[in-house]
């Protein structure tokens, strides 16, 4: 294999440090985080990384000290994974990865992770709404400074949400995405757990003599990837538009991730109707229940009713 360059960037909470630790292990290369040497630079200034985040915004020396040092590794001919939420922009031949993650789960990740000396909140609406922040804040930042949005997904090769599955099955994912990037192989960019699709058919739909048949061709050959779910993206949820049934028989199958395609979000128009409108009119809260029912699980959470349209 050619040399090794990956930028793993993402939301606060996402993994992003352990999943790069997982994949220069198996990739037998070094691994660099960013995110690390912030927290340890706040430590050293007895600071949390909030308050770090809100000098920074004044006092560009940190953040030049680590655009060097992203900079050098692009020049450099050695093989990497790095956790940094820049690296994509300074190093633009590496294979671009972003990890988001449900907010609920990342602030209990974070509320339970003992290592981040320099956050520490009470409960998990605190470190919710402090992440959220952050996020923006970081976000202005490097607006401000280098006139690109992090929050853009077309900056990255891929988009996996971690919010149902272990760092081993992410990074597992990535290899075998890069491995096919790397040969210029077509690749299907989000991958997403099948339990945070939000259906908008009743249940009944699907079918149970053609459920099982799906059911069983996923459980012994995998999903499809050359055969993405449709999906819908309105007000920070995903909704199922086409493949209720494939979704169905992963989630029962046990598949943690399936590839999908994005057919609009809140800007966009569908069957002549825009995005907020459709979903308001096809989504049921009546459908999730059902949904829930029949697959034996919970949403993490739910849609907010009153904010679609």
């Amino acid at each position: 294999m050619d040399t090794i360059k990956i930028s793993i960037a993402g939301d606060l909470g996402s993994g992003k440090s352990t999943v790069a630790k997982i994949l220069a292990e198996k990739l037998n290369c070094e691994q660099y985080s960013t995110g690390s040497i912030q927290r340890e630079i706040a430590k050293k200034m007895n600071m949390s990384t909030m308050d770090l985040n809100e000098s920074m915004k004044h006092d560009k020396s940190i953040d030049a000290k680590i655009d060097e040092f992203n900079k050098s590794l692009n020049k450099s001919r050695k093989s990497f994974v790095i956790d940094s939420r820049m690296a994509w922009f300074f190093i633009p031949e590496s294979f671009k990865v972003f990890l988001q993650i449900d907010p609920d789960i990342a602030a209990t990740r974070v509320l339970r992770d003992n290592i981040r000396e320099s956050e520490v909140y009470d409960n998990i609406e605190e470190a919710k709404k402090e992440l959220a922040l952050r996020k923006k804040i970081e976000n202005e930042r490097f607006r401000n400074l280098y006139n690109v949005d992090c929050s853009d997904m077309d900056n990255y090769n891929i988009v996996i949400d971690t919010s149902c599955s272990n760092p081993e099955t992410i990074a597992d994912k990535i290899i075998e995405l890069y491995e096919s990037w790397l040969i210029e192989k077509e690749i299907t960019k989000y991958w997403l757990p099948p339990k945070i699709l939000i259906p908008t058919q009743k249940i009944q739909k699907l079918g149970r003599s053609q459920n099982q048949t799906v059911y069983v061709s996923i459980k012994k050959d995998g999903f499809n990837d050359g055969y993405p779910v449709e999906t819908i993206l309105c007000k920070g949820t995903y909704f199922i538009l086409n493949g209720h049934l494939r979704v169905s028989a992963s989630i029962v199958s046990g598949t943690s991730l399936i590839p999908v395609v994005i057919s609009g979000d809140d800007k966009d128009f569908i069957f002549g109707v825009s995005i907020p409108k459709f979903i308001s009119t096809e989504f049921k809260m009546v459908n999730v229940y059902d949904w829930e029912e029949c697959h034996d699980f919970h949403f993490h959470s739910y849609p907010d009713t009153n904010n679609i349209v």
